[in-house]
């Protein structure tokens, strides 16, 4: 998947019906696909009972999804239902910045993916700042985790 530091985020086009398209900017990178949604929405809902959210409660167990065209991918089926009478509520506030990005990566020579996945982090939030009028990161610090990294035994892994 080519320029990983300018994937597109992806972007859901709510319909009247309750269903929702996800698509993503054209002539970004990334892939939206069945497998990718699914994906997100599985990490997103980890549960298999309904969702509370400040305007309605949501059941995503009876969910469908289908690839309409290169890109967008159609979401169906969630069953809604009347909000709770209280809210949960973050609350947060400026004092300075401060990032950690942990990506897992399972695949064949993850650890050239997940230095490439790396790069591309701090080269895409480096022009966020920038196009801010924001200074760079102080500093930053790759670490690629996991115990085949550290014994340097995978066919890929980075040698001392």
């Amino acid at each position: 998947m080519p320029d990983w530091a300018h994937t597109g985020y992806p972007v859901g086009e709510c319909r009247a019906d309750g269903s929702c398209v996800i698509t993503k900017p054209d002539g970004t990178g990334g892939l939206v696909s069945v497998g990718t949604v699914a994906e997100q929405l599985m990490y997103e809902t980890p549960t298999h009972r309904p969702i509370f959210v400040p305007d309605v409660v949501v059941d995503f167990t009876t969910v469908k999804l289908k690839q309409e065209g290169a890109q967008p991918v159609k979401v169906s089926g969630a069953t809604g239902y009347a909000p709770t009478p209280t809210y949960k509520v973050s609350v947060t506030y400026d004092d300075g910045w401060r990032s950690t990005a942990i990506t897992p990566i399972i695949a064949s020579m993850r650890f050239k993916r997940a230095e490439r996945q790396a790069g591309a982090i701090l080269e895409r939030t480096r022009e966020m700042l920038r196009d801010r009028n924001m200074a760079d990161w102080r500093l930053s610090h790759m670490e690629i985790l996991g115990n085949e990294a550290a014994m340097a035994t995978a066919p890929d892994a980075p040698q001392p």
